[in-house]
């Protein structure tokens, strides 16, 4: 695979043998390293507003469940006895922001008045949370971004920065996702 990102589900029919497995591999470039080549589940989506009355913390962003195809990340939920949540249910839908994971949040207070989880590595990043609802046409997604100022690394070529508030943030489907 030449450099790029590859927006796209990796589906094979068939997963290969032990002796011949299925395997991606980026092309070689001229200079004899590999290239840099991304196959990510990931959608980048920019069309979000900030959601009223949340002091530029909480945005808001709509789009068609036809992006999803026929498997809806934000309506299919996952939980059992093997999950470290015993108790709850979360959805298999995520959202990024700068590559991190934000915190889902059963409640839309819990994006709009975030608290830290306190056992977590990174209780500053716990604050940063999303909260979605799914309709027949549209599913609907709020996230706390956390300070209205914060901006966009721009560390990768997917990110764009927004002069308005955060950049907008990438939500992963249910799709493989892999990096090389």
């Amino acid at each position: 695979m030449h450099e790029g990102v590859y927006r796209e589900w990796v589906n094979p029919p068939r997963g290969g043998t032990a002796a011949a497995p299925i395997t991606y591999q980026a092309a070689l470039g001229a200079d004899g390293l590999f290239e840099k080549v991304t196959i990510s589940g990931a959608e980048v989506i920019g069309d979000w507003h900030p959601h009223a009355g949340s002091a530029g913390r909480v945005w808001v962003a709509t789009v068609p469940n036809s992006l999803f195809g026929s498997r809806n990340p934000y309506l299919e939920r996952i939980g059992g006895d093997w999950f470290f949540d015993q108790v709850n249910t979360w959805h298999t839908g995520e959202v990024y922001l700068d590559g991190k994971s934000l915190y889902e949040s059963l409640t839309m207070a819990g994006v709009e008045h975030p608290e830290v989880t306190v056992d977590s590595s990174d209780q500053a990043g716990s604050l940063l949370t999303w909260y979605c609802e799914v309709g027949d046409d549209v599913t609907t997604i709020w996230a706390n971004f956390g300070a209205p100022t914060r901006r966009s690394t721009r560390s990768r070529s997917t990110r764009a920065s927004s002069s308005s508030g955060p950049p907008p943030p990438a939500l992963t489907t249910s799709r493989c996702a892999a990096s090389s």
